[in-house]
């Protein structure tokens, strides 16, 4: 079996605050998803030490919110993940990195994939 092993080395391009707010949680309830394909990812924003946004391929964008604090996410921005599967599931676990020394800090659970919908401004 072939396992792939994914090193990510994000630029946060959001910072805290301008995010906009997400959709009503029922509305989004049954689009959750359990598992996000690697090919259809195209980047991957770590927003804060909870919190990832995952850009896909198109205009589709999945937030996970980890269960807890993962410590030196945001500060770091950069993480590994291992799996033999080719997706991001909400079982998987991410290390993060420290890219200066080359050495993993912790592990950190994933939580569900919930569809990004970015608010409509009026003008």
């Amino acid at each position: 079996m072939l396992k792939s092993t994914l090193a990510l080395l994000t630029a946060v391009g959001l910072t805290l605050g301008t995010m906009p707010a997400l959709a009503d949680d029922h509305a989004n309830a049954e689009k959750k998803r359990n598992c996000l394909s690697i090919s259809r990812i195209d980047r991957i924003e770590v927003v804060d030490d909870n919190t990832l946004l995952f850009h896909m391929h198109g205009k589709e964008k999945y937030i996970n919110k980890l269960p807890y604090r993962c410590a030196g996410l945001k500060s770091r921005g950069t993480f590994l993940h291992e799996t033999s599967l080719q997706s991001y599931c909400d079982l998987d676990t991410i290390t993060v990195i420290d890219p200066s020394l080359g050495m993993r800090l912790g592990s950190c659970p994933l939580g569900e994939f919930t569809p990004y919908v970015e608010e409509v401004k009026a003008e």
